[in-house]
């Protein structure tokens, strides 16, 4: 939902940021913010916002939670997927910038902690108001209480479970791999010979 995809990208651009902790405050801090911050955008690229662009076309009424929009697609609202995937990359992009300084500042929980309040945010939305966030059809037939509940289609439900379960992964595979270099590089420092 276009609600919680703003606060969930810039939660995963902070994680990051956490990622890298130990290479972000060595001598290779340039290189290391620029390794994260590429890792950041191609993981969000490939396994999440092509998911709400899909929804968007696709499924309108619940990407918007039948909020705001009243149109029954996004072809009413051309103006939308630009501002969207804008607005997206621009979130991901900050998220990414204040779990940087907060790593630097030593702060790095509070990154972890950004991330896991936009997790919480996520799920949180659709559990307070359920009919709007976990409902297909249109604004007009959920205003008439006509939309189904996702779980009548199982093609969807299938393809929100597997893009979660193919996220989580590729985030924790990268996010290890990203924290394994970092510590690798902040250990070749540090285990120098002085002189």
């Amino acid at each position: 939902m276009v609600q919680v995809d703003y606060p969930f990208t810039f939660g995963v651009g902070s994680l990051f940021a956490a990622a890298v902790e130990r290479g972000l405050r060595s001598s290779r801090s340039a290189y290391f913010y620029q390794r994260a911050l590429a890792a950041s955008l191609i993981v969000q690229t490939v396994t999440v916002v092509w998911l709400p662009l899909y929804l968007l076309v696709n499924h309108f009424g619940f990407q918007t939670s039948h909020m705001w929009w009243h149109g029954d697609s996004l072809a009413e609202y051309p103006w939308l997927l630009p501002i969207f995937i804008t607005g997206y990359f621009v979130m991901s992009l900050a998220g990414f910038h204040v779990g940087t300084v907060l790593v630097r500042r030593g702060q790095a929980r509070a990154a972890w902690a950004i991330f896991l309040a936009s997790f919480a945010f996520f799920f949180g939305w659709m559990i307070v108001q359920p009919y709007r966030t976990l409902t297909l059809g249109t604004y007009r037939e959920w205003e008439a209480g006509n939309a189904v509940w996702i779980s009548t289609d199982p093609g969807f439900v299938a393809l929100l479970a597997g893009d979660f379960v193919f996220f989580v992964a590729t985030l924790w595979w990268i996010y290890r791999k990203l924290q394994r270099e970092a510590a690798a590089a902040d250990l070749a420092v540090t285990s120098r010979p002085a002189g």
